[in-house]
């Protein structure tokens, strides 16, 4: 009994429509391989491009679902760029001055086929982080890039997911 209740389950989850995160292709059938040069960095944050382009290399390299390779010989490039990074005070003490801060990244990215034609895009994606301010301005500036870097993180996996799922 409990067999085929588990395999009634199954059929049940298959029929509608649910598929595990990672594993549904929505890309035109031909694209296969993916590029992903530097993203572009439209703010003075020095650097914080490294993190975000890591980030998507990362999540498409883990799913396997096309492969990274080089400009050159990919059917898509995914280009991206860091239009801004706002940092505001979210908590102030007695005294007035910041106890928490949040970092809100601001970047825009569009899949095109090397040949040309846009696949996919999004001119605007944000996410922000909150973080802690602390008394030395080194550790609250380490605190800000790490902040900044777990938003590359979500941003990439949203990007990722985004391409494949929501085509």
């Amino acid at each position: 009994m409990k067999r085929f209740w588990l395999i009634g389950l199954a059929l049940w989850i298959a029929g509608c429509g649910y598929g595990f995160r990672g594993t549904v292709i929505n890309l035109p059938k031909d694209i296969k391989t993916i590029a992903i040069p530097y993203f572009k960095n439209d703010t003075p944050e020095l650097g914080i491009e490294k993190s975000f382009t890591d980030e998507i290399i990362y999540q498409f390299t883990r799913s396997q679902l096309l492969r990274v390779v080089s400009v050159d010989v990919a059917d898509a490039v995914l280009e991206g760029r860091i239009i801004s990074v706002t940092v505001s005070d979210v908590t102030l003490s007695a005294q007035e001055t910041s106890r928490d801060r949040t970092v809100s990244v601001q970047i825009a990215v569009v899949l095109k086929r090397r040949t040309g034609g846009v696949v996919w895009q999004d001119p605007s994606m944000s996410y922000k982080k909150a973080y802690p301010v602390a008394a030395d301005s080194l550790a609250t500036d380490r605190q800000k890039l790490d902040a900044i870097r777990l938003v590359a993180r979500e941003l990439a996996e949203r990007i990722h997911d985004r391409i494949f799922e929501n085509f």
